[in-house]
């Protein structure tokens, strides 16, 4: 007997309600699970139902805020109701607590050699979402560590206390963080909306597209990945530059092309904090 296919319902903030069939073979661009099956379950339907509804209802996202979410069918054949992630920015007392864990974090990984436990249930709704993040740490104006996922996973205030840790001390090109460098130490905090496939038949192509400043991107060409967040642009100002030096990033040489490549964008809410002012 074979699989159903997805019936997915988008309710908005404003009640708005649009349904799409598709197909049982429906996958995220990154997690291989399908919505609703038992597999990873749980772990890829906000990412795979982001995904439809940017292919399938674009007058409708990101404009509106979408409040649930019910996948029908599949493995399991059950229902789901999911809180959307919302691509709202989040307020500055958000922000501040965000920082605060992050912070904590690594403060906790010092003294316990783990991560945080940031129980979602004690922050705020918008936090507990779940959304992907990056942490960057920098000491005198120089990365010392970078660490995140391109897809949520888990709930955002998680997410950034994981990532805060494994940026302190599970960075592989750098030792573990000690108390001593603490002092000069700048946390970063990149939000990320979910990724969106590029179109393109050419390199030439590609690069009109691209958005300096505004564009993070992840190159993907088999077993071959690599992302650039938007704030590399700092640094790397020149579209071609940019495309060159991510294909090096995912261990492929700087001028190669194939059909095969693809390539994803997305944007960041990114904002910093120095330890020196905790």
């Amino acid at each position: 007997m074979g699989k159903s296919p997805w019936l997915v319902q988008i309710v908005t903030t404003n009640n708005t309600k649009a349904t799409k069939r598709k197909g049982n073979s429906f996958f995220t661009p990154f997690a291989k699970t399908p919505m609703g099956g038992s597999q990873g379950e749980g772990t890829s339907n906000v990412s795979a139902a982001n995904t439809i509804i940017q292919n399938y209802y674009p007058p409708l996202y990101p404009a509106e805020k979408f409040t649930k979410i019910k996948v029908q069918g599949g493995f399991s054949e059950r229902t789901r109701l999911m809180n959307m992630p919302s691509t709202t920015r989040l307020a500055q007392p958000l922000r501040d607590q965000l920082m605060e864990v992050a912070w904590h974090s690594i403060r906790h990984g010092l003294e316990h050699q783990t991560a945080l436990r940031a129980n979602p249930l004690d922050y705020p709704e918008a936090l507990r979402v779940e959304r992907a993040c990056f942490v960057t740490l920098n000491r005198n104006g120089m990365l010392r560590g970078c660490i995140g996922h391109l897809e949520a996973c888990q709930a955002l205030v998680t997410d950034v206390a994981e990532n805060a840790f494994a940026a302190a001390f599970r960075d592989p090109r750098f030792p573990p963080l000690s108390e001593a460098e603490l002092h000069h130490l700048d946390i970063h905090i990149s939000i990320l909306t979910p990724a969106e496939p590029v179109s393109f038949d050419s390199e030439e192509a590609l690069l009109r597209q691209i958005r300096p400043g505004i564009d993070g991107l992840i190159l993907v060409d088999g077993r071959h990945r690599g992302t650039f967040l938007p704030s590399v642009w700092e640094s790397l100002p020149d579209r071609r530059d940019f495309l060159l030096h991510l294909k090096q990033k995912a261990g492929l040489p700087p001028h190669y092309w194939s059909d095969d490549l693809q390539v994803y964008r997305y944007e960041t809410e990114s904002f910093p904090e120095s330890a020196d002012s905790d």
